[in-house]
């Protein structure tokens, strides 16, 4: 069974009474372990917001932003137009050729009734 570490925080007044003496920090630092007596060198723990880490942010490029979203949509749009003009294509020649076979058999002689 493994238990939760502590966490120990303590106010900037305190640091004067506490022992041993804690080392001090020059930034904002997040340390994630101390032991007595080490001393953390400059820029080590230095506190950096994440956005800098990870790289620019590409979604405030617009050229990323078309590649992404733009290009995916307007192809989407034009399959769609396409088999939307094949489909409305096929039905009116269809119907066409009904017509046409409609009127064949209607313009057909018949024999006179007996």
């Amino acid at each position: 069974m493994i238990h939760t570490p502590w966490t120990v925080t303590w106010d900037a007044s305190d640091t004067a009474t506490l022992t041993p003496k804690l080392p001090t920090l020059a930034s904002p630092m997040i340390v994630p372990t101390w032991t007595t007596g080490q001393t953390i060198p400059d820029g080590v723990y230095d506190y950096k917001p994440p956005r800098l880490e990870s790289g620019p942010d590409l979604t405030k490029d617009s050229l990323f932003m078309f590649l992404v979203v733009g290009c995916p949509l307007i192809l989407f749009v034009l399959i769609c137009s396409c088999v939307f003009c094949c489909i409305r294509s096929c039905r009116k020649k269809r119907r066409q050729k009904k017509a046409a076979i409609v009127a064949a058999t209607n313009d057909a002689p018949t024999s006179p009734p007996k």
